[in-house]
């Protein structure tokens, strides 16, 4: 009986399309990356940088020529403002006597702030062309980082849905590739946190020079993620596999 591969088929033509779309992702990225800071400058585009939660996310907004409310993307603002850059995570510590909030008819504070979270946008063109320039290589490492590794993995998956049509499931091929996986997602990880602590660094210290000061400081957070544990895992049950592989092998020759 001949099984069904209609499941398979079309996670394969996904796999492709999705391979196709991240490598046109990637290519927008670096060819957009040396025009951002003019962008910005003559306010023609928005930029949002989001160093959080173990990834390097970004969104990007730009007014076409051929209407002055015409934009691609979406930063999540309304209207036609252009010029601005957006970093996030970010928090900011007041030190005693900055974050005050006085009561009506005295001179006691009611609410003491002591930090906040939260993402800051930088509304001057020039001062946001300055910061993108700042963060614009840590960012576009990042980027070559986690898109070049997300590439090689689509590829990697796309081959095995391609050996799983020919009805070649547990090869040695297979598991390798499955290894592959697993350490390419644990290499994901560690260059996702060298990528976002350079971006953090460079965020932190240029908003300490321009935007913070005084009784004001700012740190810029990141948040690693669990690529490096799930590679972990991964590459154990590759393991596992090969040696049910060796195993099954083993008992034909025997019999």
């Amino acid at each position: 009986m001949k099984p069904r591969l209609n499941l398979i088929k079309a996670l394969h033509v996904l796999c492709i399309v999705c391979e196709i779309s991240t490598a046109v992702g990637l290519a927008a990225v670096l060819l957009m990356a040396p025009f951002s800071a003019a962008l910005v400058r003559d306010g023609r585009a928005n930029f949002g940088l989001y160093a959080g939660h173990g990834s390097l996310n970004w969104n990007f907004r730009i007014r076409l020529p051929y209407g002055a409310d015409s934009s691609i993307g979406n930063d999540g603002e309304t209207g036609p403002s252009y010029g601005r850059v957006s970093f996030s995570p970010l928090r900011l510590h007041l030190e005693k006597g900055e974050g005050l909030i006085e009561t009506r008819g005295s001179s006691d504070a009611a609410v003491a702030i002591d930090q906040i979270e939260g993402t800051m946008t930088l509304t001057r063109p020039e001062l946001a062309a300055q910061a993108i320039a700042a963060a614009r290589w840590p960012f576009v490492a990042g980027m070559l980082c986690t898109g070049g590794v997300g590439l090689a993995i689509l590829e990697l998956l796309r081959r095995m849905l391609r050996s799983a049509i020919r009805l070649e499931v547990f090869t040695a091929a297979n598991i390798r590739n499955v290894r592959a996986i697993g350490f390419l997602l644990i290499a994901s990880g560690v260059l996702k946190l060298a990528a976002g602590s350079w971006l953090v660094s460079r965020m932190t210290e240029f908003m300490m020079q321009h935007v913070a000061g005084g009784n004001r400081a700012l740190e810029a957070l990141y948040q690693g993620d669990v690529s490096m544990m799930t590679g972990l895992l991964i590459v154990a049950l590759a393991e596992v596999f090969r040696q049910g592989l060796t195993l099954k092998e083993d008992s034909q020759l025997t019999i």
